[in-house]
């Protein structure tokens, strides 16, 4: 039962009569692995590192497109976010405040790829990923996410690090509903235009905070499957 979207700028998943009990609003227990080279894109006023990683370069250069969330009817190509699956040990690149990964992946499973890790972010707690390239043709992404009942929101922000005005800008957020269960959620915004309007690809990061819901309540949520989807024309 995946998130439902409420956006003027939404585009309808094809196929899928996505409602559910998340709302969208606009506004490794794996095996060790090898250190992951990472290098720093720009620091935040903020003081936010905003990393790359191989798997950065490899979304500029050869990225794996996949019709990751196919089994919800959207048979639409996606790219993972570095990092994105959270399988790694040590979350490379990513900069987290109190969220680390932990089991229990989501049950969205793409080809033969392993999903037994999830990220963890309480309350109050944020997780920022390394850039990804995104270009002009990519408008949206989606991902996995799971709540605590009725507690709180997951605020979500894009920040372009070579842009004239490296900020983070709020896109989105997804409420907690009655449900405790892993949901898609809609279409979210990425806006590539606020890296430049000019054709080619930008470097783009995402910022994940466990907030406030109207209600006063903060929860904790897990994500987990982080694409963007590159649109074909």
């Amino acid at each position: 039962m995946p998130l439902s979207t409420s956006t003027r700028r939404f585009r309808r998943v094809l196929g899928t009569a996505l409602t559910g009990a998340l709302c969208f609003s606009i506004a490794a227990a794996t095996a060790d692995a090898a250190p992951v080279d990472t290098s720093i894109v720009t620091t935040t006023t903020s003081g936010i590192k905003i990393m790359e990683t191989p798997e950065t370069q490899q979304t500029c250069t050869a990225p794996r497109v996949v019709s990751a969330f196919a089994g919800f009817g959207d048979l639409r190509d996606y790219v993972l976010a570095p990092g994105g699956s959270f399988e790694t040990k040590g979350l490379a690149g990513w900069q987290v405040q109190k969220a680390q990964n932990e089991g229990g992946g989501s049950p969205l499973h793409v080809g033969r790829d392993e999903n037994k890790q999830a990220l963890k972010v309480p309350a109050g707690g944020s997780a920022t990923s390394p850039a990804m390239c995104v270009d002009l043709h990519y408008p949206t992404m989606r991902l996995m996410a799971k709540a605590q009942k009725n507690k709180g929101q997951l605020k979500v922000e894009v920040i372009y690090p070579d842009s004239n005005n490296p900020v983070f800008q709020p896109v989105g957020s997804l409420t907690a509903g009655s449900s405790d269960k892993w949901l898609a959620s809609g279409d979210m915004p990425v806006y590539p235009e606020r890296g430049g309007a000019t054709a080619g690809m930008r470097r783009v990061a995402l910022r994940f905070t466990s907030i406030a819901a109207p209600n006063g309540e903060v929860g904790e949520w897990r994500i987990d499957d982080l694409y963007v989807d590159p649109k074909r024309l």
